[in-house]
């Protein structure tokens, strides 16, 4: 107790002591009177002090240990290294080491795409995010001194490369590799991408990614088979400096249909997996003739260059209108072309609303930038009166669609208003605009989706110099048509009149998953959220139809068939108590990328501890990991003393001593006859 709660309690026992006296004085006997005299004491004494209520500090001392999170890879690369039973041995040394646990608070995880509580191990799981999961665990200890311990072969088929986010940990990470750190001679394809859907007769890009690992030089076909005949074929030089390319081939769509594709890279002699040489993708192929308009009040180059694109195309007829003599026709479009718009364009900006047609808007230096700001809640265009040319550039993490890029830093840079363009909704930018060949995160070209209509705007004018200099560096117009040819593909996205749409991939990577998406239409074609949607699977693999429900997600239903083996598919999606229907097929590959590392990625958990100011640990220095850990004088039990204050009315000893009191001085006048 401080010196004033003991002043406080002395004051309160000599004023209780007075009236006590005051109070049993005159009309007592001696012994009877002191008796009295205590109790009354005792009680007034203890009321005193809950008025006044002194509050007391009670200090305790704790000891916090420093966490430890223990991390443990439980994906299928790990069991296809034969390490799972490794894994486990090791987790079990940890979980039994007295030192560990006596100098760290552990806490114990395991992770695939994401981090998951606990030591359950299955290594079942298709696919590994380590970057993510590190991040999910230094989320929860942040505020701690908390290194982390990462049981893994370091191999990552999903996310961001968790090399280059080490710079986001304050603790370091200890990484015990799981698997074979020998490097060995191997090829493989990395990467492919390719758009679901193309038009019969035209070409289209597929872009494939190869990857070298080894020093010595050496050669290799990379070979694409439509079916059985070989469509595509290139010979690919590789050595430790040059070691990985990208090949980008165009395709010709022969076939109308889901048109399977199978992509070969020749194994070298000495490869210890192959299993990475080759991949399978799938696209389909519409015969269809599309009718795409462009509507501009003046003329411009620009106007012949669209025009050359999209004749290039067979299923594509390119149609230019004035703005009147547009509201005069009533003719189907695939998707509009407005160039330069002005005033002229509002019923125009009207019509396209209300038949939800999507759109190519392409502004410049003749653009009523105004008119366009108030007529669309998209994006702004600051207005400045003012001229500027733009140099573009690429954003690499543009995915709305498969897309390649054209060489911007050597193409001259186009014309439009001077100011930022801010944009409103959610969208994706193509490409920047560049400043002295440096890029800006200014918008020049960028994509946005609302209620399904797909809308891309060009900020500025004079295309055709870039079709110019494609020819000046290519001989040809092919990758300049191709880019845009790309762009038109997406934007031919049919309208249906139907009420029960299905949309989903043709084909699904065998590692990802398997989701079909549908959207259910009232009679206003306004979509219906409450509708009872199921879907039937077939397939000649399996005796009878499956049924699945789907489920509302957002303004979609969704099903997950990830769980269907690979092979064809056909479906069929009905509505319970309603006639309507649609139907489809779709093809799951067999391709398990987890089954595709043949050792672990050693250099890159080299990398993730460097940079954390940890150290990398093989299967077999378990024991110098200890070390490490228990020795490091950075990790020790911190002494906190607690404070805490309480009031006096919280004693309960003192409640018993006032009933106490009571009763004793009752008990005396009682038995004396004083009551």
């Amino acid at each position: 107790m401080t010196t004033t709660i003991v002043l406080f309690g002395i004051l309160a026992i000599v004023i209780a002591f007075i009236l006590a006296l005051f109070q049993y004085k005159p009309w007592t006997s001696e012994k009877v009177f002191w008796a009295l005299t205590l109790a009354r004491t005792l009680t007034l004494s203890a009321l005193f002090l809950l008025i006044i209520n002194p509050e007391t500090v009670i200090k305790s001392v704790e000891f916090i240990k420093p966490k430890l999170a223990v991390l443990v890879d439980n994906s299928q690369s790990v069991k296809f290294l034969k390490k799972d039973s490794i894994a486990r041995e090791l987790l079990s040394q940890i979980k039994t080491n007295n030192s560990l646990s006596e100098k760290f608070d552990l806490h114990y995880f395991t992770f695939d795409n994401e981090l998951s509580g606990g030591d359950s191990l299955n290594f079942n799981e298709p696919q590994t995010n380590i970057g993510k999961s590190l991040i999910q665990a230094h989320e929860v200890f942040k505020d701690d001194v908390s290194p982390i311990l990462l049981l893994s072969d370091g191999n990552q088929t999903f996310g961001t490369s968790y090399g280059y986010i080490a710079k986001q940990f304050s603790d370091p990470i200890y990484p015990l590799v799981l698997g074979d750190t020998m490097q060995y001679i191997d090829l493989k394809i990395k990467q492919l991408n390719v758009n679901s859907y193309t038009f019969l007769d035209n070409t289209f890009p597929v872009e494939i990614f190869v990857n070298y690992n080894g020093s010595d030089t050496k050669s290799s076909v990379l070979e694409i088979f439509q079916d059985k005949t070989l469509v595509y074929k290139e010979e690919l030089q590789f050595s430790g400096l040059n070691n990985s390319k990208v090949i980008t081939p165009r395709l010709k769509a022969s076939k109308v249909g889901l048109q399977r594709y199978s992509v070969r890279l020749r194994p070298l002699y000495s490869e210890k997996v192959v299993s990475n040489n080759n991949k399978t993708f799938a696209i389909e192929v519409i015969d269809q003739k599309l009718n795409i308009a462009l509507i501009s009040k003046n003329t411009h180059p620009d106007i012949g260059v669209f025009n050359s694109v999209i004749s290039s195309q067979k299923n594509y007829t390119f149609i230019r209108y004035t703005p009147e003599e547009f509201l005069e026709i009533s003719e189907e479009f695939a998707f509009i072309i407005l160039y330069q718009p002005d005033y002229n364009f509002g019923s125009i900006l009207e019509q396209i609303k209300t038949k939800k047609l999507n759109t190519f808007i392409v502004g410049g230096t003749s653009t009523e930038w105004s008119f366009l700001n108030a007529n669309q809640p998209y994006f702004k265009q600051e207005i400045t009166n003012q001229k500027e040319a733009y140099q573009a550039a690429f954003n690499t993490y543009f995915d709305a669609f498969s897309i390649i890029p054209l060489s911007f830093k050597d193409y001259p840079p186009l014309k439009t208003e001077f100011g930022t363009t801010e944009i409103s909704f959610p969208h994706q930018i193509l490409l920047y605009k560049s400043i002295n060949g440096r890029p800006t995160k200014m918008p020049l070209m960028f994509s946005y989706t609302d209620e399904g209509v797909r809308n891309i705007t060009l900020v500025a004018e004079d295309i055709w110099k870039w079709r110019l200099k494609s020819f000046q560096l290519d001989d040809n117009f092919e990758k300049f048509n191709a880019f845009f040819n790309v762009i038109f593909q997406y934007l031919s996205t049919q309208k249906t009149s139907k009420r029960l749409v299905a949309n989903h991939s043709p084909v699904f990577d065998g590692s990802v998953a398997t989701e079909i998406f549908a959207q259910f239409y009232d009679e206003n074609f306004q979509f219906n959220p409450n509708a009872s949607l199921d879907i039937e699977i077939s397939s000649p693999q399996i005796k009878t139809s499956i049924n699945y429900p789907l489920v509302l997600v957002g303004d979609m239903y969704k099903v997950d068939l990830s769980d269907l083996k690979p092979g064809n598919y056909t479906y069929k999606i009905n509505t319970k108590g309603q006639q309507f229907s649609t139907s489809g097929q779709f093809e799951i590959l067999e391709f398990n990328v987890e089954a595709q590392f043949f050792n672990s990625d050693y250099q890159q958990l080299l990398q993730l501890a460097s940079k954390t100011r940890g150290h990398v640990f093989l299967e077999n220095e378990f024991d110098n990991l200890l070390d490490e850990l228990l020795n490091n004088p950075n990790y020790k039990s911190v002494q906190r003393i607690n404070k805490k204050t309480v009031p006096l009315i919280n004693y309960k000893l003192l409640l018993l001593l006032i009933i106490l009191s009571l009763a004793l001085e009752w008990f005396i006048r009682k038995y004396k006859g004083l009551i």
